[in-house]
């Protein structure tokens, strides 16, 4: 791999990544809004990929947060936790 090559550069890695990320949402949610979630997160890797590395770093930050808040929220649904409690 060059220097200027990063594992970013393949578009299955990325969104083999991010689909196990979305793992933290229930199956039920995963399965009706998994392949949209999907195809917006390939619509901004491919965004932050023309703006460079430091746009794709930012982009996976505040994915993993978003997923690990929202993902989490789901799961906790009517168990009595408050989400809102996680920022």
């Amino acid at each position: 791999m060059a220097a200027d090559e990063s594992l970013t550069d393949r578009p299955s890695m990325a969104m083999r990544v991010y689909r196990f990320l979305l793992r933290l949402f229930p199956p039920s949610f995963r399965a009706r809004f998994g392949g949209d979630l999907t195809d917006v997160f390939a619509g901004r890797l491919s965004a932050a990929r023309r703006k460079g590395r430091i746009a794709i770093l930012v982009l996976w930050l505040r994915t993993a947060a978003d997923i690990a808040r929202h993902g989490l929220g789901e799961r906790w649904k009517g168990t009595g936790v408050d989400c809102g409690k996680l920022r």
